[in-house]
């Protein structure tokens, strides 16, 4: 099974960032999930929309930040969640 496998324009990682899913998010990056850049994203939205929220939401985004990216992506690990704190 594709780990990065898109469901309804999503991948699994997606929907768990969407839904708040912290140890799911956690369970994905450590079998290899990717965060794309709507990832992210969707973390830096949840941390203005959701601030009884917060602090779950910071962990989750440190655990997309802290995911090395391979080069074949061409993207450098961090490059496009600057703005996510």
């Amino acid at each position: 099974m594709d780990i990065n496998a898109v469901m309804k324009h999503r991948t699994a990682l997606d929907w768990a960032v969407r839904f708040g899913q912290e140890e799911m998010v956690h369970r994905l990056l450590g079998r290899g999930a990717v965060p794309s850049a709507e990832t992210l994203a969707t973390a830096r939205e949840h941390l203005g929309c959701h601030p009884e929220r917060r602090r779950k939401t910071e962990r989750i985004a440190l655990a997309l930040l802290s995911v090395d990216i391979a080069p074949a992506t061409g993207r450098e690990p961090g490059t496009e969640a600057g703005n996510l704190a």
